[in-house]
């Protein structure tokens, strides 16, 4: 009896206890119900979080942008600025002459440099400033030959009296420019000693660099041409230095040049150039013979002055510059020839420098040949 009274009793407080159970279960499944509402709402706040976070985003994005385009409008406004003062600084300083003295170069290496100043056209001004600056400035120590009808050449009383020690090939009048120029295609007739190996150079360039690296670099078997200017209606090559070996392919190409740029009694062409392109696009013996001489020895000074700025951020050293048509028809070409007087300034007090010593040797030691 007293143990079936036990057991009921153990039995309630089973039931009990499984009741407590079921209470906390109850409790922890409405907890969990709360939280899941909770969670929910949490989750729906969380949402609209991220809404907030893409738009700071998307805020920082477009600010960041702002600033790169500024940064680079800047800069792009820095370069411009930089650029036109280099290109002003163009018009002040032309020249970009060797900064060390040049090794003298004799007939070992060249028989002659050879200009052509015929008529009243010719600026003989800026041909005696490029023939000084090859004498004293690339030290060029061989012969220099100008061929002229001009009475002020033929009495060497051009050029400060014949200070540079050219020697003149007296020209008979031309009566048009292609005639004249024509003189260049038959240099090796008119040019004294049997000369195997000559350059033609225009007045219109100056050498401001050491003419001893050119030849050491550039040695034509036939002739030596730069390609022309890049430029609408530019042509292949450059008229105005031809570096030629007396050859029978140079003189082949040669004839055929004078034969076309004389057509229709020397009207057909305006520049001989021209009559290059033509002659190079029928097949002639010039193609073979001609051969491109490195851009890197001379540069053009453009109109523009394009050319001569690539050439001062590349760090160009030219052994040649040359003033086109372009620049020397312009309303600023005065001053840049003035500034380019300036600075061979030196050129011509060469004698007078205490420096040169070296260089009035060398000068003395041709006079005395």
């Amino acid at each position: 009896m007293a143990m079936a009274m036990a057991t009921t009793k153990h039995r309630h407080k089973s039931s009990h206890g499984e009741g407590g159970v079921s209470s906390s279960a109850s409790a922890s499944a409405s907890a969990f119900d709360g939280g899941s509402r909770y969670g929910s709402g949490y989750y729906k706040n969380a949402k609209g979080a991220q809404h907030g976070d893409k738009g700071s985003s998307l805020q920082r994005k477009l600010k960041d942008r702002e600033l790169q385009t500024f940064v680079i409008g800047l800069t792009l406004l820095s370069t411009t600025c930089l650029l036109m003062s280099m290109r002003s600084q163009l018009k002040v300083q032309p020249l970009r002459l060797a900064s060390d003295q040049c090794e003298p170069v004799t007939q070992e290496r060249l028989d002659g440099m050879v200009y052509i100043c015929n008529g009243a056209g010719c600026d003989y001004s800026f041909l005696c400033h490029s023939i000084n600056l090859l004498r004293f400035e690339s030290n060029w120590q061989g012969p220099i030959y100008v061929i002229s009808d001009r009475q002020d050449f033929i009495s060497e009383a051009a050029c400060e009296n014949n200070r540079a020690k050219y020697e003149v090939i007296v020209a008979p009048e031309t009566p048009t420019m292609m005639h004249m120029k024509n003189f260049k295609r038959q240099l090796f007739d008119l040019v004294p000693n049997n000369a195997t190996r000559l350059i033609y150079i225009d007045a219109d360039i100056l050498p401001v660099g050491c003419l001893h690296d050119f030849l050491a670099n550039e040695n034509p078997k036939d002739i030596g041409m730069f390609l022309d200017s890049w430029c609408k209606g530019c042509n292949k090559f450059l008229g105005g230095f031809v570096y030629m070996t007396n050859t029978e392919a140079t003189r082949r190409c040669l004839q055929e040049w004078i034969d076309e740029s004389s057509s229709d009694d020397f009207k057909r062409y305006k520049k001989d150039q021209d009559a290059m392109d033509s002659i190079l696009a029928k097949g002639s013996v010039c193609n073979e013979a001609i051969h491109t001489l490195s851009s890197s020895y001379i540069e053009t000074f453009d109109d523009n002055m394009i050319l001569p700025l690539f050439g001062v951020i590349r760090g160009k050293a030219p052994t040649f510059q040359h003033f086109s048509h372009g620049i020397r028809g312009l309303p600023i070409w005065p001053r840049i020839k003035r500034n380019i007087e300036g600075q061979i300034e030196h050129v011509y007090n060469i004698e007078d420098d205490d420096e040169s010593g070296e260089s009035k040797q060398q000068q003395q030691r041709f006079v005395n040949k």
